[in-house]
């Protein structure tokens, strides 16, 4: 049967070679033999012919369907060919789209460096003029300078002999008046060294007598100490704020022991505050005042 399909032309054409030897054969028989056998051999004609057109209508069929898929599958072979050509020429105008893009960027580099180069030429030309200009500038500063100097040492000069002039002219009375000035001047320094020589002794009278004040005061705040050697003295050194509060106190070079140095550090504070002067000049001189307390 597959020799058949693939053989349809000549297969038919043998049929037909068959069917016309087997009519042939009919027409040739005795007309004068039996009815009977001439109407079996007919209708054996007819059954076979029959067969043979169904097998060849059968196999046009086949041969039609065979036809018609491989007609499908041409056109799905050209559809799918065309899809292929289709992604080629995109692929294609793709690529030269690319190109293109390279190319334009390519041409965009070309004139950026064109501009660049074109800029950097204008810089240098410009940098040369300002060159130019800065030189032609210091030139003239320096020609300018140079006139403003001769004219300075010419005023100058002038200056020199005016003062040269008026010097002479005022030498005599800006002696006079330097004479009267040293005069007034000694006599006020004589005069203050004088006022401070009067209050240094008045300060350092007010000093003493607070100093007494102070060292009463202390006594009558000491507490005799066990074991207390009669004649035993120590230095007190005492820190005092306005209103005469005492602020620190150090005891030192004492001859009498421990205790002895305990119980005037001690005094010191009781006797707080301490008696101290109005006089803020006086006042400035006892915030460190030293004095030696020798209880008798």
């Amino acid at each position: 049967m597959t020799f058949v399909k693939n053989n349809l032309t000549a297969f038919i054409f043998a049929i037909l070679i068959h069917v016309g030897f087997v009519a042939l054969m009919v027409f040739s028989l005795d007309w004068d033999s039996a009815p009977e056998p001439t109407v079996n051999i007919i209708k054996a004609t007819i059954v076979d012919e029959k067969k043979v057109l169904a097998e060849i209508e059968k196999l046009k069929n086949a041969e039609k369907r065979k036809l018609d898929k491989e007609k499908n599958r041409q056109n799905e072979a050209k559809k799918e060919l065309d899809k292929i050509k289709k992604a080629r020429q995109n692929e294609e105008k793709k690529r030269k789209e690319e190109q293109q893009k390279v190319k334009n960027e390519q041409q965009k580099v070309k004139n950026e460096q064109k501009r660049l180069a074109d800029l950097k030429k204008l810089e240098e030309e410009e940098k040369k003029k300002a060159e130019a200009l800065a030189k032609k500038h210091e030139e003239n500063e320096k020609k300018i300078k140079e006139k403003q100097a001769a004219e300075t040492k010419r005023l100058e000069a002038l200056e020199e002999q005016r003062k040269d002039v008026e010097r002479k002219l005022a030498e005599a009375d800006f002696q006079r008046v330097l004479d009267e000035e040293y005069k007034k001047d000694k006599a006020a320094a004589e005069s203050k060294k004088k006022q401070d020589a009067a209050r240094d002794v008045r300060v350092a009278t007010e000093i003493e007598k607070f100093i007494a004040l102070i060292h009463q005061d202390v006594t009558s705040s000491w507490i005799l100490p066990v074991n207390f050697k009669s004649g035993s003295k120590c230095t007190v050194r005492v820190k005092i704020i306005p209103g005469g509060e005492v602020a620190d106190v150090k005891v030192s070079k004492c001859s009498g022991g421990t205790l002895f140095e305990r119980s005037v550090d001690a005094a010191v504070r009781r006797a707080s505050p301490l008696p101290v002067p109005r006089d803020p000049d006086v006042f400035d001189k006892m915030r460190d005042i030293d004095f030696l307390f020798n209880p008798k």
